[in-house]
């Protein structure tokens, strides 16, 4: 039984042919070793070497784009380097209106029974939430003094 046929017994269809269709060299050559390495330990040896492969071939994509958002990072240019701050600026000024000014503004406004205008903050917290994970790198890299100065 192959990983993909067993995936999709356990799960359904769905993942069987999710995973036929992702892991399909990896699972070409699981079926290759088991024909070749008739012993178990040989065996799983290989197919963890098949693995370690495939892990290591996915760290270097992710290290490719690391290093693609750095050359990003590193530009002169506003309209590649400065759209990072133009978004913290928009979520800051949304929080800043949400959680002070519109609770004054409501307040200020309550005797004409009116209440000012309110943003939807599920998306915007969860963009700030992100962002501020990224300024805590950001920060250690200037600590590091690996910071290019924007």
């Amino acid at each position: 039984m192959s990983f993909a046929s067993a995936l999709g017994s356990f799960f359904g269809t769905t993942a069987g042919s999710a995973a036929s269709g992702g892991l399909a060299p990896v699972t070409a050559i699981a079926n290759v070793i088991d024909k070749i390495l008739p012993d178990k330990a040989q065996n799983d040896a290989a197919k963890a070497a098949l693995i370690t492969l495939q892990t290591q071939g996915e760290l270097a994509q992710i290290m490719g784009q690391l290093e693609v958002d750095k050359t990003e990072a590193a530009s002169q240019s506003t309209f590649v380097a400065g759209w990072r701050p133009f978004i913290g600026w928009i979520c800051g000024l949304a929080l800043g209106y949400e959680m002070i000014a519109r609770p004054l503004l409501t307040f200020a406004f309550a005797h004409y029974h009116t209440v000012a205008p309110s943003i939807d903050t599920g998306d915007l917290l969860g963009l700030v939430t992100a962002m501020l994970g990224m300024g805590a790198m950001r920060s250690y890299d200037k600590a590091q003094g690996t910071g290019s100065g924007h």
